[in-house]
């Protein structure tokens, strides 16, 4: 049977939380260069900032599992499992929850052996995914709604029926908003820079901070799908529009960094914001809290990480609490 079947659904992020899990950034070449050990301090430094929320789990290629224990510190275990990415929404499941929000099993997204070996060391019944998906390109609101951007035809030439349909089988999906995607330098494998939910119903949705901004054409085009959309419960969708962080170019190939606000990480009760050292860090900073007035917002310093390849909403991914046997 298929999670639809079985009236599974997948989990937001701030489903109540029995484990985080993390990925340590992998050597080898990046479009980062010399940035690893940056990258590193940097997901260090994020996992002890998780582990005061639970317990963390840290992939870290066998060679260095003993570095992870030791630079994570109580609260951070290493568990060995090969990988070659830090984006754990990208190569981890996705966690599925059943009618009651208990954990219930996980989507195998196909995109490496990372997920099952999660899977199966938490003795959970894995549903592979009928189409090798980019999970980092999907944000859910755990009652049927998602947030995909378009970016995921093109990486799987499927049409937005069959992605529709892929997603309802294997994700519990009933209604799917789709968001204009292909902004230059943002790709799936740092997880959703064009919209992320705080809440069912409420979106937040980076917008570009002038007509003469390269992007404003995507962003005013995404601002006008949700204004018009409604979810899977029938709630017209709200908008918590958050002015994007300053354009900035990598050295030395002059790529641009994928810079949003809505990489970030609503857990259960707290939010962790992504800062780039912007003026416009504290506009962002003001709109989430204004919004999510019951939430702790702390801003988290993630240009070594995004220079290191990954993002921090794409770096945690939240097990939703074991059933009680």
């Amino acid at each position: 049977m298929t999670p639809r079947e079985k009236r599974y659904v997948l989990a937001p992020d701030w489903t109540p939380p029995g484990r985080f899990w993390m990925a340590w950034p992998p050597a080898g070449p990046d479009r980062s260069g010399d940035r690893l050990a940056d990258a590193r301090s940097a997901v260090a430094d994020l996992a002890r900032h998780v582990a005061e929320m639970g317990p963390v789990t840290m992939l870290a290629n066998p060679s260095e599992a003993a570095e992870v224990s030791l630079r994570c510190g109580a609260g951070v275990g290493a568990m060995p499992v090969d990988h070659d990415a830090c984006s754990m929404r990208l190569i981890g499941p996705g966690f599925l929850v059943d009618e009651e929000g208990r954990l219930a099993g996980g989507v195998d997204w196909g995109s490496g052996l990372v997920a099952g070996e999660v899977l199966g060391h938490l003795r959970l019944p894995s549903f592979p995914c009928q189409a090798e998906l980019r999970p980092g390109i999907l944000d859910v609101d755990g009652q049927g709604t998602c947030l995909v951007t378009e970016d995921v035809l093109a990486a799987t030439g499927l049409g937005k029926e069959e992605a529709e349909e892929i997603l309802a089988h294997s994700a519990g999906i009933e209604c799917v908003l789709w968001l204009r995607g292909g902004l230059v330098g943002h790709t799936p494998d740092l997880g959703p820079t064009l919209g992320r939910f705080l809440a069912p119903g409420l979106v937040m949705l980076p917008m570009a901070n002038g007509t003469g901004e390269e992007e404003h054409p995507v962003y005013t085009e995404n601002l006008r799908r949700l204004r018009r959309a409604y979810d899977a419960r029938g709630r017209r969708i709200e908008v918590v529009e958050v002015v994007q962080p300053k354009r900035r170019e990598t050295a030395p190939d002059g790529t641009p960094l994928p810079l949003s606000y809505a990489n970030c990480f609503v857990g259960d009760g707290i939010i962790l914001l992504p800062a780039f050292e912007d003026g416009r860090d504290d506009m962002a900073y003001d709109a989430v809290v204004s919004a999510m007035m019951d939430h702790k917002v702390i801003s988290f310093p993630v240009l070594d990480l995004i220079y290191g390849g990954g993002g921090l909403g794409a770096a945690i991914l939240a097990q939703p609490k074991v059933a009680p046997s």
